[in-house]
């Protein structure tokens, strides 16, 4: 018997988009990552920006991407069941789901993933993302700042109230403060 169950898969493609507005890919990803989640699962999760998928009880899934001028990864993992979980993680599951949930979930994911990519930059699920956001309205800080997260910029960027005023963070680890 697993300790564990969890769903990992990733996509390789040549977007159509042009490549200044990849940085965007990975907050589609998340967004279609949560869709899934939601239509598969019937469970709902929050998005942390840029890329992780959050319930009350932690992290359960992220997404990961490189890319080159020839393309881009974008991988998604999230945890279906996890018998211990690391401190700050969770899973969806207090059981084994079952491995027939694995492929669901990442064929749906998948599929969100075309949908989106073939709508085309200029529709991407922005709404979608800010609604699920639990970053946007909260105090968050980052190695060399800390402010009040309050929208997304065009290319995906965090814009962040400081005492210094507006500014976008686009890289970086940044924690949500309690």
């Amino acid at each position: 018997m697993n300790a564990d169950r969890s769903m990992a898969a990733s996509l390789a493609f040549h977007p159509a988009w042009q490549q200044k507005t990849w940085g965007l890919l990975p907050l589609v990803a998340a967004v279609a990552a949560m869709d899934a989640v939601r239509s598969c699962l019937e469970t709902d999760v929050m998005l942390k920006w840029p890329n992780d998928l959050l319930t009350p009880d932690g992290k359960v899934g992220g997404i990961l991407s490189e890319a080159d001028s020839g393309g881009i990864v974008i991988g998604c993992g999230i945890n279906l069941w996890w018998a211990q979980p690391v401190a700050g993680a969770a899973a969806l599951f207090n059981h084994d789901p079952g491995e027939g949930v694995v492929l669901q979930l990442a064929e749906a994911w998948a599929s969100r993933m075309v949908t989106h990519l073939d709508a085309g930059v200029a529709d991407w699920p922005r709404n979608s993302y800010l609604e699920a956001s639990a970053t946007i309205g909260s105090s968050v800080e980052w190695e060399v700042g800390a402010g009040l997260a309050v929208d997304l910029s065009p290319d995906g960027a965090l814009v962040v109230e400081t005492d210094s005023g507006r500014i976008e963070v686009r890289s970086g680890d940044v924690h949500l403060r309690r």
